[in-house]
């Protein structure tokens, strides 16, 4: 299990800045917030649909392989 704290991002719920991290589990994805008790969890994706943005409500993605361009 890996969690790490998304900088700048704010809650839908209760609006808190700095308190949303991402819990990566298995495969599954959870997005929640410190603060409340705000959550988004999405399931296990298979090989088909890896790589493939499959939520509307997708806030951002981040590749933590890809060296980021100055």
């Amino acid at each position: 299990m890996r969690t790490r704290f998304i900088a700048g991002a704010v809650c839908p719920q209760c609006q808190q800045r700095d308190s949303i991290a991402l819990e990566d589990k298995a495969g599954a994805q959870r997005v929640f917030c410190v603060a409340c008790d705000w959550q988004q969890q999405s399931d296990a994706l298979d090989e088909s649909t890896k790589g493939q943005v499959t939520s509307s409500s997708l806030i951002a993605r981040f590749d933590l392989n890809k060296p980021s361009s100055q």
